[in-house]
């Protein structure tokens, strides 16, 4: 399956973003719109807060690639920051990290650290085959339905 723009793919949260990238993104959403403060809150024990959100982010991927079924199980299990509710972000969370201004990685590097220009998996399955589930590419930001069978790597969520 080819790639598609997060845009043509999800519904978009308001990330704050004002410069507008591609159709639909939140510089179509929020003409104008100029964000007070940081979108990103460092909690200084391995998370980040997204403010535009209120999601908590795993700061750091585990440098392990794992096929989806993995990568869930890893989520479900993990004890972070005095927190156990972690989980795999849906594409439409994932995919609101994406920042459409920069490449290689596509991501705030200043709050997500060890973040690789790779791809990452998200809960979601792809409704036209369920042997596939949604994928967030931070080379370029581009989602594209993968094999769950595939190794990717994965950033938690909670909230």
């Amino acid at each position: 399956m080819g790639y598609r723009k997060r845009a043509d793919l999800v519904g978009l949260l308001s990330t704050g973003q004002i410069t507008k990238y591609v159709n639909g993104d939140d510089g179509d959403y929020k003409k104008g719109y100029k964000p007070s403060g940081n979108r990103f809150t460092d909690n200084g024990d391995g998370t980040i807060t997204d403010n535009a959100t209120g999601l908590m982010w795993q700061q750091a991927n585990d440098d392990t690639q794992r096929g989806w079924e993995a990568a869930v199980s890893y989520a479900e299990g993990l004890e972070l920051a005095g927190h156990d509710d972690w989980r795999m972000p849906n594409i439409k969370e994932l995919s609101s990290l994406v920042d459409f201004g920069k490449t290689d990685p596509a991501i705030d590097e200043v709050y997500f650290t060890n973040i690789y220009s790779s791809s990452y998996w998200s809960s979601t399955t792809s409704l036209g085959d369920t042997g596939r589930a949604w994928i967030v590419n931070f080379v370029s930001g581009y989602a594209s339905a993968a094999l769950k069978g595939g190794s990717y790597y994965t950033l938690c969520v909670r909230g």
